[in-house]
């Protein structure tokens, strides 16, 4: 049995030439000529920090997101989610993050995505505001439950949002349903009036359990009551990813340190027995990573050559030694 592999380089090559067979030969998924990009492998970036001074480390960054676009051309990038450490920057540091993040994807045209959200509704629209002026192409907004107590404060927050942002500007919104970190539940009625009522909402991130049937539901009703293309995306780290595209999901916006593998399960989204294939393959993979905490994907993003240090900003915990043995140790993850 082939293992995964201790060299960064041996990871990437390997991994490549497996990722490449179903790549190369896939029966690819009919895009149209909708103009939503929201569809597709949007990684979520990590933050990477120094861990002397706990400052940016900002050609980290800059190397995450061109291998992103140039190496395996994901179809978006999305910066400073809860794998971003979003919680942990400054204003200002959002602000150069973003600039960077639009001006190296600006090279291959790769849209990004940028998370906003704030417990404040005013804070969360001038973050929006900012990240549009920035050129990023939609923004990332989950309820927090600071404030969220029912469904119609949830509504009314959105709405609230939805006030200052237009679609006519295309100006969207991912709606990001994440009750683990948010601790907010939106129920399926909820989100389905204001997918209904308001526009900027272009994708739901759907990631509440059970989210095949979630999907399945929220497919239907788009299609029998929604006119505009609102797309559907997967997320907790691809852990039900197959069941999510045999679902009709419209792909991944998620942590996972591998989206070359979630790249080849939604090529084959309607070849079910090749993408089950893909993702039984890599299911042990995907399971590790689905750990609690930020730094395992750090320490598997450093493994992969594209972070310089592990850290994650205090007081996040850093994994233990142990764990990152585990990251290094060939029968820590099967490669097959």
């Amino acid at each position: 049995m082939r293992h995964f592999s201790k060299s960064i380089g041996t990871v990437n090559n390997r991994l490549g030439r497996e990722v490449g067979k179903w790549l190369n030969s896939t029966s690819t998924v009919t895009k149209g000529a909708a103009t939503n990009q929201l569809k597709g492998v949007w990684p979520i970036v990590a933050t990477p920090f120094h861990a002397q001074n706990e400052k940016l480390d900002y050609k980290s960054f800059e190397k995450i997101l061109s291998f992103f676009c140039n190496e395996i051309k994901v179809s978006g990038v999305t910066v400073m989610g809860v794998l971003g450490e979003s919680n942990r920057l400054l204003d200002k540091e959002r602000t150069e993050l973003t600039k960077i993040a639009v001006s190296v994807c600006q090279e291959t045209k790769t849209p990004v995505c940028v998370g906003t959200s704030h417990s404040g509704t005013y804070a969360t629209i001038e973050r929006s505001l900012e990240a549009f002026d920035l050129g990023c192409y939609a923004v990332m907004i989950s309820p927090s439950k600071e404030t969220f107590t029912n469904q119609k404060v949830v509504y009314n927050y959105f709405k609230e949002i939805c006030k200052h942002l237009s679609a006519e500007r295309q100006q969207w919104i991912v709606l990001q349903d994440h009750p683990q970190s948010t601790e907010v539940k939106m129920e399926l009625e909820t989100i389905e009036s204001m997918v209904q009522d308001f526009l900027p909402i272009a994708c739901i991130k759907l990631e509440s359990l059970p989210s095949p049937t979630k999907i399945k539901q929220l497919q239907q009703f788009i299609t029998k009551n929604v006119k505009r293309e609102v797309t559907l995306l997967g997320g907790l780290g691809a852990l039900y990813g197959y069941f999510d595209l045999q679902s009709l999901s419209d792909g991944f916006m998620t942590g996972f340190a591998f989206p070359e593998i979630l790249q080849a399960m939604y090529l084959n989204a309607r070849n079910s027995d090749k993408c089950f294939q893909i993702y039984a393959k890599y299911l042990p993979l995907i399971v590790f990573e689905q750990q609690p905490g930020v730094s395992l994907r750090k320490h598997l993003y450093h493994i992969r050559g594209l972070l310089a240090d592990t850290h994650v900003r205090h007081p996040g915990p850093s994994s233990s030694v142990h764990m990152c043995n585990c990251c290094a140790t060939p029968s820590a993850v099967y490669w097959s």
